[in-house]
């Protein structure tokens, strides 16, 4: 069962978590465009539910604040680290992973370099739909987070996604992280919407694919 948390920060960081019986959760940070409770991210975390997947879900300081200004690099990956922290502290028996969607995905990645388990294991990464570059300017190309990469990692792109074509961020990874996975949603644009397809339906493809890679690197 969900239920809406407040974590330690400055201000308090709105936080969703929903806690399952299995050994493995998530951390999920919003895009720019969007919240803990708008986009994909509520129907994934219902659909990591009914694969006993945890989740936590929450809003960076900008979001919490309602401002349209997203917040510095340094205040989004303290943030994280801080939702990262508690998640560790509240909920021990879980093996958490770092994710997020576009700056989410990007803070996910560069926060993992100060993460690190009681066993000195660097939690894996989910990268959905990683901001590569601006929308619809390929030649704007970023890829400095790409090499913060220090685990496990699986980044899942839409087709259609105008801030990274599955061909060219597979070209990036093939320089910054040779070793990391990568999964396609056809049809989706970079909010992960489908034609056609209901947010659920679109969920559910990721989520299998967070599935398979959980269970290739810890089974």
């Amino acid at each position: 069962m969900e239920k809406e948390v407040n974590i330690p920060f400055n201000p308090q960081l709105e936080a969703i978590v929903n806690i399952e019986s299995g050994p493995y959760g998530l951390i999920l940070a919003h895009g720019s465009r969007g919240g803990m409770k708008t986009g994909i991210l509520p129907s994934l975390s219902k659909k990591l539910a009914e694969k006993h997947i945890s989740c936590l879900r929450f809003n960076f300081p900008f979001k919490t604040s309602k401002s349209r200004q997203i917040d510095d690099v340094g205040t989004l990956d303290n943030a994280f680290l801080s939702v990262w922290q508690f998640a560790v502290d509240s909920y021990p028996a879980i093996t958490w992973l770092a994710g997020g969607i576009d700056i989410g995905a990007e803070t996910a990645i560069r926060s993992t370099g100060l993460m690190m388990t009681d066993d000195g294991v660097i939690p894996a990464v989910i990268a959905l739909n990683y901001p590569l570059y601006p929308p619809n300017r390929p030649e704007q190309v970023d890829a400095s987070s790409l090499g913060a990469i220090m685990g496990d990692a699986i980044f899942i792109q839409g087709s259609e996604s105008n801030q990274g074509s599955f061909d060219r961020l597979r070209n990036s990874l093939r320089m910054f992280a040779p070793h990391a996975d990568m999964a396609k949603i056809r049809g989706a644009n970079h909010d992960f919407k489908v034609p056609e397809k209901d947010s659920d339906r679109v969920a559910y493809w990721i989520s299998n694919d967070i599935e398979k890679f959980i269970n290739r690197i810890y089974g």
